[in-house]
């Protein structure tokens, strides 16, 4: 079904051979399915790797290029999109989509390093001249965004954040589960253009990790994304029965 509302959600799976099964059984059976998918660490080596999922296409993605790593995007069959190129030292997978015929570009981000500098997500940022809305798994923690210290990498990110103008939709939620202690901790994170926060709504799914020992976060955008063949009807004024309608009223 087609909406006026754009869904993504983004999630490290830690392996999609392994967890993404569990997860897809789960959409399978709700009532809120995702328009787009932004994986990390998927694990995978190459394209033929990649799971097929039903009614979505595999829109991009990055192998791994560290032992965990890999990531990718799954675009429902009816979104419109387009590949990006962002060439950064972190692994990431882009597509530029249009909402309301304006064109944005998310940016899936899979983060290992212990010490990422502000330079490198500025990078990244100067490639893009749309709005962006850019999301995964950072590995940085900060106050802002509900961790209980600020680490170096996290001010970095923060750095970014403030002197770019851009709008950090977490809430505070955690987003990983630590197996061992069972706390949470905030390092996946979704970043939006000032231009579309207030149409966004954020949320993390804790009912499941689904194997792995990151949740499920999901972004929800009020606004129409472009779709692909949307029918549009029009009536064929030269071909029509005049007399047959004449006689009908």
């Amino acid at each position: 079904m087609l909406t006026n509302t754009l869904n993504i959600i983004h999630w490290n799976c830690q392996g999609f051979n392994a967890h993404g099964p569990e997860y897809l059984w789960s959409l399978s059976k709700s009532s809120k399915i995702p328009d787009i998918i932004c994986l990390q660490e998927t694990w995978y080596n190459n394209e033929e790797e990649h799971t097929k999922i039903k009614g979505y296409n595999l829109a991009t993605f990055s192998v791994r290029n560290t032992k965990g790593g890999g990531t990718a995007i799954y675009c429902r069959e009816h979104i419109r999109y387009t590949k990006v190129n962002i060439i950064s030292k972190l692994e990431n997978s882009s597509i530029n989509i249009k909402i309301d015929n304006k064109t944005t570009t998310i940016i899936n981000i899979y983060d290992s390093a212990n010490n990422t500098k502000e330079a490198e997500y500025e990078n990244i940022f100067k490639q893009v001249k749309n709005d962006i809305i850019m999301c995964g798994d950072f590995n940085a923690h900060h106050t802002l965004w509900g961790s209980n210290s600020i680490q170096t990498k996290g001010r970095e990110l923060y750095n970014f954040i403030v002197n770019n103008n851009i709008v950090i939709l977490n809430d505070g939620s955690g987003t990983r589960l630590n197996p061992i202690n069972l706390e949470t901790s905030c390092i996946d994170i979704s970043l939006v253009s000032p231009n579309i926060s207030h149409k966004a709504t954020w949320a993390v799914d804790h009912s499941s990790t689904y194997g792995s020992d990151h949740f499920v976060v999901s972004l929800t955008l009020n606004e129409k994304p472009d779709y692909k063949n949307e029918s549009v009807f029009k009536w064929n004024y030269a071909k029509a029965d005049w007399n047959g309608i004449l006689q009908q009223v």
